[in-house]
């Protein structure tokens, strides 16, 4: 871009030598009007002399020899005067234009060196396990001196591509309306063409977009939160789109296409850093279900130990286990009456439930089998209340199945048995890891929970004596146990309103 530069106008100097001419012009009348007044002064007393004509004559050559020279010099001056104020002239507009383009350089310098910066610091904070939510928050705080705004919208691209849906946005000016879990659909939109071309696009005027597009819901809202520009960059990751950065202000006309050019500039890195934040978070996510699943099938101290491809046996002697039996009552034969759907719901919903609470009361599932669930108490990680949490394991779960009795109106009870005392635990299968435990203590809670009368929590006397201070217990009597022969046992019925909670 050029500079103005204020030039010297030849038309200025020429004025200048007329004026000189003019002078030397003057000059010369002035000479033949003296010439004149002497050969009337003088006339009549030089007759010998020469004629006053030759006077005269001789007068005018004198003069016009005066003015040309006065001219020619004049004009020889007022040429050099002109074309050294021209030069002078030229090359203060280049010296100026030259200043300009350096000072645009440096700020070019600079403005690339801050964009450098904020990228490198985006993968920095991605390489420190930040997300792509941290990311983006990132940007919203660091990105005014690249592209002003009031707003910044972030959306993803679904997996078949026809869906665009919001996964993030940030305002400075109250409530977003258009926010996260907003969605429409890609095809026919003017969002298309933005992603075919891959050039971001400017909107100076969204209420007049409105107008002419009366039928866009984003625009819409968008407007009613007050913005009134918008610049649309498209994102793109080894070819292949992903989304798209909402760049918004308050203000009509705040994008021009230096924005465009800046952003052209970052594209390329920063949709790579965006789909590498992504990625980073799917890949947590799935993780994190593993973990989950992990879980389920076996205690997180368990699954820690296993390390793949290494044949390893996991196996230790418990001196001080509680095993908790659990088994609904009826179960094949209400559930052989209602859908196969229902009777999975049901499980799913009841064994969920008894999931959340073994979790809360630092217990261990062992596992499920068909519609018993088995816990244990005291390993693989030792505590000492490990009894005292099974007991009040036990009364919550007569708890969930009375609520469950209530809301789906199904006769369903469990009977449920508890012993504690010394078993064999372990890792077992090779593809399938289980972790379980053996012995008797295990199965003698089995015949506690088998003897029990339905809705009802049977233990084993070592287990009241430990209890009975801190729970309410009754006597049942002596029982037949297989395998142990006559056990007196007790019903496990409350804890004593005095006993401090251990969870609540």
């Amino acid at each position: 871009m050029s500079v103005p530069c204020m030039a010297v106008e030849p038309g200025y100097i020429a004025a200048g030598a007329l004026r000189c001419i003019a002078r030397s012009m003057l000059t010369i009348l002035i000479a033949m009007g003296t010439l004149f007044a002497a050969n009337l002064a003088f006339g009549g007393q030089a007759k010998s002399a020469a004629e006053p004509g030759y006077v005269l004559a001789a007068g005018l050559i004198g003069g016009l020899e005066l003015a040309w020279t006065t001219v020619v010099q004049t004009v020889l001056i007022a040429g050099l005067i002109f074309f050294y104020i021209r030069e002078r002239a030229r090359h203060a507009c280049e010296s100026a234009e030259l200043e300009h383009r350096v000072r645009a350089a440096v700020e070019l310098i600079e403005l690339e060196r801050k964009e450098k910066l904020l990228l490198d610091e985006i993968i920095h904070k991605i390489n420190t396990g930040l997300g792509l939510s941290e990311i983006l928050q990132f940007v919203f705080d660091s990105f005014q001196p690249l592209v002003p705004y009031d707003r910044i919208g972030f959306a993803l691209m679904e997996s078949d591509g026809s869906v665009l849906r919001t996964h993030w946005s940030r305002s400075l000016f109250g409530t977003v309306r258009l926010g996260t879990g907003y969605s429409a659909p890609i095809a026919k939109s003017s969002l298309d063409v933005v992603l075919r071309t891959g050039v971001p696009r400017i909107l100076n005027d969204l209420p007049g977009h409105l107008q002419k597009n009366p039928t866009s819901e984003s625009t819409r809202l968008i407007v009613e939160e007050g913005m009134r520009s918008s610049l649309t960059c498209p994102l793109a990751a080894n070819g292949k789109p992903i989304g798209f950065l909402f760049f918004s202000s308050r203000a009509f006309d705040a994008y021009r296409q230096v924005h465009v050019e800046r952003f052209m500039r970052i594209a390329q890195r920063l949709s790579l850093i965006v789909e590498k934040a992504r990625c980073y978070e799917e890949t947590a996510r799935t993780n994190a279900r593993l973990a989950m699943l992990m879980d389920d099938m076996l205690p997180p101290s368990i699954h820690q130990q296993l390390v793949p491809g290494k044949e390893e046996l996991l196996a230790e002697s418990i001196d001080d286990a509680t095993i908790l039996f659990a088994d609904l009552v009826g179960f094949s034969s209400w559930s052989s009456r209602i859908p196969p759907e229902q009777v999975v719901g049901l499980l799913n919903k009841l064994f969920s439930s008894f999931d959340r609470l073994v979790r809360r009361h630092g217990l261990c599932k062992i596992g499920t089998q068909g519609d018993s669930y088995l816990v244990i108490g005291g390993a693989p990680i030792r505590r000492p209340n490990h009894l005292e949490s099974a007991a009040a394991l036990a009364i919550a779960m007569q708890r969930v199945l009375a609520n469950i009795r209530e809301s789906d109106s199904l006769p369903i009870t469990a009977r449920i048995g508890i012993h504690v005392g010394p078993v064999v635990a372990g890792v077992i299968g090779r593809f399938v890891h289980r972790y379980d435990a053996w012995g008797g203590t295990v199965n003698m809670a089995s015949r506690l929970e088998s003897t029990a009368d339905p809705g009802a929590i049977q233990v084993s006397e070592p287990v009241y004596v430990r209890l009975r201070h801190r729970f309410v217990l009754e006597e049942r009597g002596w029982v037949d146990l297989k395998g142990f022969g006559p056990q007196r046992t007790y019903w496990l019925v409350a804890r004593k309103k005095s006993a401090k909670r251990l969870v609540e």
